[in-house]
């Protein structure tokens, strides 16, 4: 959560200043598919994974890209009129070690072959992944857009929890804890 999640949430904060004095600033956050396999709950936001239940360890990343798309939309409805737009994209699936290494995970060879198979058929290399996002930071047709989801070049449908006003908030305010904001640090 801390490298996926927290750090990106912390410096999107500390940079909001400069982006509002740029002519039209674009913050982009990467998210993904997998944001609809999670579980994620207040208690599960910042758990100790030193101690993770066997159930909780494999939300992890899940609950870390739900989160991003939640922060992105708050971000987009708390910079709406400042001439900064956030939006989070997914990049499909790109052929990256994480999916080669989640043996460290999964230590089921079944699972570890669908995953190498998937990766064949419908993996991208991480050039054709990136062209997603370059899409979303540049493209003139995109200038005003605010709180999307992105996958593919068009606007996807988010997982149901990203729809939940009072869950999103609630993540938002605990998250300005756990990164340690100040109050003339926050939005």
């Amino acid at each position: 959560m801390q490298i996926n999640y927290f750090g990106h949430f912390l410096l999107t904060h500390l940079l909001i200043g400069l982006l509002k004095k740029s002519p039209s600033g674009r913050i982009l956050f990467t998210s993904s598919l997998v944001a609809f396999t999670n579980n994620l709950s207040l208690k599960t936001l910042n758990f100790d994974l030193e101690k993770p239940n066997y159930f909780d360890r494999h939300f992890v990343y899940g609950n870390s890209k739900l989160s991003m798309i939640m922060a992105a939309d708050i971000f987009a409805k708390k910079l709406k009129g400042t001439g900064v737009t956030v939006n989070s994209v997914h990049p499909l699936l790109v052929k990256t070690p994480l999916f080669t290494k989640i043996h460290a995970i999964y230590k089921n060879v079944f699972f570890q072959m669908y995953i190498w198979l998937s990766q064949c058929v419908f993996g991208r290399d991480p050039w054709e992944g990136s062209q997603g996002l370059v899409h979303a930071a540049v493209s003139r047709k995109l200038k005003n857009a605010t709180g999307k989801f992105f996958g593919d070049y068009a606007p996807w449908r988010k997982p149901l929890k990203a729809y939940n006003k009072q869950f999103c908030k609630e993540i938002w305010d605990a998250s300005e804890i756990y990164v340690g904001l100040t109050p003339e640090e926050r939005l």
